[in-house]
C-alpha cells in the first residue's frame, strides 16, 4: 500500500528539523510500532536519486513512542545546509515483524537559507 504523507514539509536550508510522523490504521487507531523497522529517504524529484537517508550521519529517528505510533525523523543542520533550494520527494517505508510493508510518499520543500 502506498499513501501520501500530509502535510508537505517546508523549511530553509541549514535549519535543523524534526519531521513528525504518526502511524494509524484505516480506522484512525494508532499503530503500535514495537518491532517495526523504518526506512526513510529524501530523493531528487526528477531523477529519484537518493539525497539523504537514515543511513546518513545527521539523519536519525528521535522521539519514538511505539505505543501511540509516533516518531520523528531528525535532520541536523549539517545535512540540510548542503541541500539545494528545491522540492524533494520524501519516502517513508514501514515494515512490520510479519513482513508487511507500507510506503508513504510526500514532498519536502527546501527554501533558500534565510
Amino acid at each position: 500500500m502506498t499513501s501520501k504523507i500530509k502535510p508537505d514539509v517546508r523549511f530553509p536550508a541549514g535549519d535543523t528539523r524534526n519531521i513528525q510522523f504518526r502511524i494509524q490504521n484505516e480506522d484512525g487507531d494508532d499503530v503500535d510500532l514495537e518491532g517495526v523497522e523504518f526506512t526513510w529517504k529524501l530523493q531528487d524529484t526528477r531523477t529519484r536519486d537518493e539525497v539523504l537517508s537514515l543511513e546518513d550521519e545527521g539523519v536519525s529517528i528521535v522521539n519514538r513512542d511505539n505505543s501511540i505510533g509516533k516518531f520523528e525523523v531528525r535532520l541536523d543542520t549539517t545535512v540540510t545546509s548542503d541541500l539545494m533550494p528545491t522540492d524533494y520527494r520524501e519516502v517513508l517505508q514501514v515494515v512490520t515483524e510479519e513482513g508487511d510493508r507500507t510506503t508513504w510518499i510526500g514532498k519536502v520543500l527546501i527554501l533558500e537559507d534565510g
